[in-house]
């Protein structure tokens, strides 16, 4: 993991991997059919939109983790969102694709975690502002779970129910576990210069 200045590990974060979410196998199938119902009712750009949409209502400090909501009079426009959208969708997917082979599902969410690191630690100029934001963000991966159902829901419209809601926090939930488990959080990161623009 990499970080600048100490870290610690936030309360949502040590709740996560104190207790490995279990995702059944029921619960799979569940997820893997709901995913196709999505893919042929919609599109990915419009499920991440759907999730995204619904977490900066529920969370809107968790807007300052993402640069293209920064100095934009429309950010939810901006080429720079919709591509990160699709991209989450896709590895949503993608996912799910590998989810009846555990040692590849926990690599691939392993591999996205590291990558969120690495950005979140190179990618600005810390304020007081975003050390404040980046402590919590395992808090607004947690608060993220309910706008993923929410973009179920919206997506396979009267098949959804309470298993599918169940199986879809479950599966979501250990995909945070293992993605949480990759990312160390900067409580007090000095101030650089700024040297990258990534997007997270």
């Amino acid at each position: 993991m990499s970080c600048f200045g100490s870290s610690a590990i936030s309360a949502a974060k040590e709740r996560y991997l104190q207790n490995k979410p279990e995702w059944t196998e029921d619960q799979k199938i569940i997820v893997r059919n709901t995913w196709e119902t999505i893919l042929k009712n919609s599109s990915l750009s419009k499920f991440g939109d759907d999730v995204f949409v619904s977490f900066f209502e529920v969370d809107p400090d968790a807007k300052e983790l993402f640069l293209f909501m920064r100095s934009r009079e429309n950010p939810l426009e901006s080429t720079d969102y919709k591509d990160h959208i699709h991209s989450f969708a896709k590895h949503l997917g993608m996912f799910i694709e590998v989810s009846d082979d555990d040692a590849k599902f926990e690599k691939m969410n392993r591999q996205l975690g590291r990558l969120h690191d690495s950005l979140f630690s190179i990618r600005i100029t810390y304020s007081d502002n975003d050390a404040r934001i980046h402590s919590k963000m395992n808090y607004h991966f947690e608060k993220s779970e309910r706008s993923v159902a929410l973009a179920v829901k919206n997506g396979i419209g009267n098949e959804f129910n309470n298993d599918v809601d169940i199986a879809w926090i479950a599966f979501y939930r250990l995909c945070l576990y293992y993605i949480m488990d990759e990312i160390d959080i900067c409580v007090n990161p000095p101030v650089i210069q700024r040297r990258s623009m990534l997007q997270c």
